[in-house]
């Protein structure tokens, strides 16, 4: 009973970590696009 209690734990820490990274990775996305746009805007001026 105690492992499966365990497996839970890591696997609801994996699932949280997972989350986080994919969120952290969106944001750098967002910031590539962003910077991206930027950089467009100019080069037509």
């Amino acid at each position: 009973m105690e492992a499966k209690k365990l497996t839970q734990v890591v696997e609801e820490k994996i699932a949280k970590e997972v989350g986080k990274a994919e969120e952290e990775a969106e944001i750098k996305d967002e910031k590539k696009k962003k910077k991206n746009s930027k950089k467009k805007s100019k080069s037509k001026k």
